[in-house]
């Protein structure tokens, strides 16, 4: 979940959560599992994919030309929210349990 404001009023809102699930769910919110992180210094993690917004220098550069013809190089904002999956990873797990051969193309699977 992504929240725009301070720690505190994110932990708030993970107590508020815990509450929610235990007493309507009756589900339990591991507080050991459930990391708060800031997106500018740090990357989620998420069933094995990091979840990151990134630094001006990962950022893309464009050029803009200005009304009398310059050219300008500056860098787009960097708002945007990178979800970096382990692709690698995947492949090897898929070609372990035979959902793909060395080639990396898909197989059939039969009954």
């Amino acid at each position: 979940m992504g929240i725009v404001g301070e720690k505190s009023f994110a932990q708030d809102i993970r107590d508020r959560i815990k509450i929610f699930l235990e007493t309507t769910l009756k589900l339990e919110l591991s507080l050991e599992k459930t990391k708060l992180t800031h997106m500018n210094d740090d990357r989620a993690k998420f069933l094995g994919a990091e979840i990151h917004v990134p630094s001006p220098r990962e950022s893309k550069q464009v050029v803009r030309t200005t009304a009398s013809g310059k050219k300008i190089p500056t860098r787009v904002n960097h708002v945007r929210v990178y979800l970096e999956a382990p692709i690698q990873k995947i492949m090897d797990k898929l070609r372990t349990h035979g959902f793909i051969d060395g080639s990396s193309k898909p197989q059939a699977i039969s009954k």
